[in-house]
């Protein structure tokens, strides 16, 4: 359909709105397309999407407006494409909008990704407090087999864990469901008295941890 328009027609301006069309839920979206016939010269596209609701409806018309006098760049609630996509393209908002595309371009700069599944093993096991007490799996940190649960604010910015304090708990965990050596935890702080390293475990749902390095 859009390789037929685009044969006859050059398109000019997009607008994408919510809540526009009365007896539709306010969440269903249109969109309204102008169409030039097609031409030698083919015009710059603009792309405009009209916000849900917006508390100044007059700064919206003047962001549009604007955006009508532009030939490039981008305004607060849409953008213009200096080269235009392909039939073959589809034209929604997020697609080619600037602000996303910029962040995708930050984003590569982290590195490679890989799915989370190739770098740990999860376990679906509940660890909350009430739970490990309801299976009297709570313990002391004297006992052998004993478990540091570790939370969330033990964990410094730097990677490395807190020493335990009075308010850490420990609990008895079965080993396949225990922080792999080598990960987060394997450090001096986490000997609890006997020189073994301490077996850690995340309170929000246990995740095995593979050796990393922070970006």
């Amino acid at each position: 359909m859009r390789a037929k328009v685009a044969e006859h027609w050059d398109t000019q301006l997009v607008i994408y709105g919510s809540g526009t069309l009365t007896q539709l839920h306010a969440n269903a979206q249109s969109a309204v397309v102008f169409l030039r016939a097609r031409a030698l010269t083919r015009p710059v596209l603009k792309v405009f999407q009209v916000p849900f609701r917006h508390p100044d409806e007059a700064a919206v018309v003047k962001d549009f407006e604007r955006l009508l006098t532009r030939q490039g760049g981008r305004g607060e609630h849409g953008y213009v494409l200096r080269e235009v996509p392909s039939p073959e393209q589809g034209l929604y908002f997020d697609r080619f909008d600037p602000h996303i595309l910029q962040r995708r371009e930050d984003l590569a700069g982290f590195g490679a990704v890989n799915e989370l599944g190739d770098l740990f093993t999860f376990h679906r096991t509940a660890f909350s407090e009430a739970a490990l007490q309801r299976g009297k799996q709570l313990t002391s940190p004297k006992d052998p087999g004993a478990v540091r649960i570790v939370r969330p604010r033990d964990i410094g910015r730097d990677g490395t864990l807190a020493p335990p304090s009075e308010e850490t708990q420990w609990a008895s965990i079965p080993g396949d469901l225990q922080l792999a050596p080598g990960g987060p935890g394997d450090s001096p702080h986490d000997r609890p008295g006997r020189g073994a390293p301490t077996r850690l475990l995340h309170r929000r749902g246990h995740r095995r941890a593979a050796p990393c390095r922070r970006i």
